[in-house]
């Protein structure tokens, strides 16, 4: 499960789950926290307008409400690149050697190309949200 809860301004929050798309694979759960706060109507907050076009595009769909919070049910439109997990001695290893660990699998080159790994997954999905992001 994620839970959103940062940026509350639109962007933020849009920006958010364009980046999530990449790890979320379907089944997964995103908690958005705010969706119903009733500053969404007003310019102070706009979580539940990008939650509602994250659904819209079809990457997930409600559960449920919870208090002020939408939960959502992850679809298979997600890219879903699995990160492996982290044992206990290489999480208490370091951050900087755990993610680093991290790094490696988003950086690595997919099988069907023959370029370096310039051309990675990572590199590939950062392209796309550059694209939604303008």
């Amino acid at each position: 499960m994620v839970f959103v809860d940062g940026d509350y301004r639109y962007e933020g929050v849009k920006c958010d789950l364009i980046l999530l798309k990449i790890f979320l694979v379907a089944g997964g759960s995103v908690l958005c926290h705010d969706y119903t706060n009733l500053e969404n109507e007003t310019d102070e907050i706009g979580g539940r307008q990008a939650v509602n076009e994250f659904f819209q595009a079809g990457y997930a769909g409600f559960i449920v409400m919870l208090v002020c919070s939408a939960l959502l049910l992850i679809t298979n439109q997600c890219s879903g690149i699995v990160i492996p997990k982290l044992t206990e001695q290489e999480f208490g290893a370091g951050k900087s050697e755990s993610l680093w660990k991290i790094w490696k699998t988003l950086y690595t080159t997919s099988k069907s190309s023959s370029n370096s790994s310039r051309n990675g997954k990572l590199d590939q999905y950062l392209q796309q949200v550059r694209a939604e992001l303008e």
